[in-house]
This record gives C-alpha cells, sequence and structure tokens, in this order.
C-alpha cells in the first residue's frame, strides 16, 4: 500500500510496518499502482532527469523505467490482470514544444487531470520490452480494459469533435464511433479485432459510452451506452442490446463471475434496480429491488453481497439507509 509519497509493507503476522520508498514526488495524480501479485508498483514520474513510466520492485527495493519520455509521453498504465503485461496511453509532444513537461503534450485535459484518452496506446511487460504500439491514422483511442483471464483489452476508437461542440461541457472532445477488442498473440503482436459500431441516437449522432466490462469467454464486451442501455459487443455477432436500463455499479477492476456469467446491475423502472446475469448476449435477471442506489460490495467463489441504497432527493450522491443483500450464486455454499 503506499500514501502517496511512501510506498509501505505490512506484515500481518508480525504486525510490523515497513517503509519501502519515501521520494515519490507529491505532484503525483494518481497513486501508484501494485501490480496483481502485490510485487511491483507502477507509476508516473515528471522530473528533470526521470521522466516516464517506471516500475519498482518491492522485494529489491530498485527503480527501473518502462517507458521513457520523449517524442511521446504515456500515462495511466494499467496491469493485465496476470500481471504479465502493463498498457499505458500516450501522446505525442506538441509542434512547437521541445521540453518534457506535461504542457508539451497534445493531453486532452479534464477538470482536474488528463482525460484518458490517446493517439495510441502501447503495452509493455514487466521487463520494459515493448510489446506493441496500438494506433489508427487520424483517430484517438479511449477507455482501454484488460479482460479478466485473458491477455486480451478492449478499447474505443474515434475522431475529433467539431471545436463548437468540444466547448460544451457534456461532450468529450473526440466522437468515439467503434468498439475494439486487441488479443496480444503468440508472437507478442495485438492482433485487432472491430466489434461493430457504436449506436446512434434519434439524432443520427454516436452515444457515450461509460463502462465496458468483459464477458468472462473474453469473446465480447459490455458496453453501458448512456442514455442506451446495456449493448454486449461480440466477435461473432452485430453488436445488440440485452438491458434497457443504464449499467449502475461503476466497475473498478474485477467485477463478480459466476459460470460463465458475469453480474451486472441495472436501473428497470423509476427507483428500482435489476440484479442480472449477463452471459453473452443473453441477460436474466435474478432480483429486483425498490431502492434508487446499489453496489457490488464484496463477492466469493459461491457468495454476492450488493448494497441497495435510499436517498431522499433525486440528486443526492450518496444514500441515507439501505440494505445488505447477500446472495447464494452457486450450489454448494453452506
Amino acid at each position: 500500500m503506499n500514501n502517496r509519497t511512501t510506498i509501505w509493507r505490512l506484515d500481518i503476522s508480525e504486525r510490523t510496518l515497513t517503509a519501502l520508498k519515501d521520494d515519490l514526488p507529491d505532484y503525483l495524480y494518481r497513486q501508484p499502482i501494485p501490480s496483481p501479485d502485490g510485487r511491483f508498483f507502477v507509476y508516473e514520474l515528471n522530473e528533470e532527469e526521470r521522466s516516464g513510466i517506471f516500475l519498482f520492485d518491492t522485494d529489491t527495493k530498485k527503480e527501473r523505467p518502462l517507458l521513457i519520455t520523449g517524442d511521446t509521453i504515456s500515462f495511466y498504465p494499467a496491469w493485465s490482470f496476470d500481471g504479465n503485461y502493463i498498457a499505458a496511453y500516450a501522446v505525442e509532444r506538441k509542434e512547437d514544444a521541445e521540453g518534457t513537461a506535461w504542457q508539451d503534450y497534445n493531453f486532452f485535459e479534464g477538470e482536474d487531470m488528463p482525460m484518458n484518452i490517446g493517439s495510441s496506446i502501447v503495452i509493455v511487460d514487466a521487463g520494459g520490452n515493448i510489446i506493441d504500439r496500438i494506433e489508427m491514422e487520424d483517430e484517438y483511442l479511449h477507455y482501454f480494459v484488460w479482460a479478466q483471464n485473458q491477455n486480451v483489452l478492449g478499447f474505443l476508437s474515434g475522431y475529433l469533435r467539431d471545436q463548437e461542440q468540444f466547448e460544451e461541457w457534456m461532450y468529450l472532445p473526440v466522437i468515439f464511433d467503434t468498439v475494439w477488442m486487441g488479443k496480444i498473440t503468440q508472437d507478442k503482436k495485438v492482433d485487432l479485432v472491430n466489434l461493430g459500431n457504436v449506436p446512434k441516437d434519434d439524432e443520427g449522432d454516436f452515444m457515450q459510452i461509460s463502462q465496458i466490462v468483459f464477458d468472462p469467454s473474453c469473446q465480447g464486451m459490455y458496453c453501458n451506452v448512456y442514455g442506451n442501455g446495456t449493448w454486449y459487443f461480440s466477435e461473432h455477432q452485430e453488436p445488440v442490446r440485452i438491458a434497457e436500463g443504464p449499467w449502475t455499479d461503476w466497475v473498478d477492476g474485477k467485477s463478480p463471475v459466476y459460470g460463465g456469467a458475469v453480474v451486472g446491475l441495472a436501473d428497470t423502472t423509476e427507483g428500482h434496480k435489476g440484479f442480472f446475469l449477463f452471459e453473452g448476449p443473453k441477460a436474466t435477471k435474478f432480483d429486483e429491488v425498490e431502492c434508487n442506489w446499489a453496489m457490488v460490495v464484496g463477492f466469493s467463489d459461491q457468495y454476492l453481497a450488493i448494497f441497495a441504497g435510499h436517498s431522499q432527493g433525486e440528486y443526492m450522491s450518496w444514500p441515507e439507509s439501505g440494505d445488505l443483500l447477500i446472495y447464494q450464486m452457486l450450489d454448494g455454499a453452506d
């Protein structure tokens, strides 16, 4: 674990706390990210002599570079679930710039930090070897996520929006129109698969996707399309909407999987949440609860825990009361 400037090791059995690295700069806009096995941390630095994405080994207590800043800068690194690979966005240096400060690069600026949009996605292994760089001519890449069980990632691609629309706060600066899957092959290259186009609204504009979750088979992805429900994108069929309401539980990391199905929470009617098992293009509702706020708070191989909360106001950010729901998802649970 870390507290922004220091990476610590807590020995649970001995109840000892040791600082492994205590010289991280306090400007880091994202916490250093541990590898799935906990041995490594990956983070971004922008020092005069150390700029790029770096890896810290908690066993040797040594830091080494993975992606050095130069003509491009890499940001927002993310581990594959097996810990073999790290993916990150990259953008080019501005034409009139020569330095390696953040302001010298073509970031899309968000409210507090860069948006997760790049001109390419670069993939390296833990040794710093570049596996491949995903890029498309005149297009930008967004919202990449790793699959849970294989060396596969999904992402969106799109083109710059008109400047007049870009100035409106509710729009991303890029119109994302296509859903992709990238598979790392045995010869360490990324094989790209076009899964189809993002749905359009009644005015013919591509709609925004606010969440991507892989299905357990890694044959497709569930995409929460803003205002248009949950869609399934697969390499074997055309995109199909499988649930009308928005997927309301924002998944950060590994989502609950039971058998060949992934758990999804979606609005059904006003003030009600449906709890679904999504399996390929099939959606099975296993429960529905009267609540206006819900999230998965924990799960094991057999059980699922969901918090269903209630708020008085329509725009309340947090629930004022609620219920903890425990489901037995597979046979054989006690």
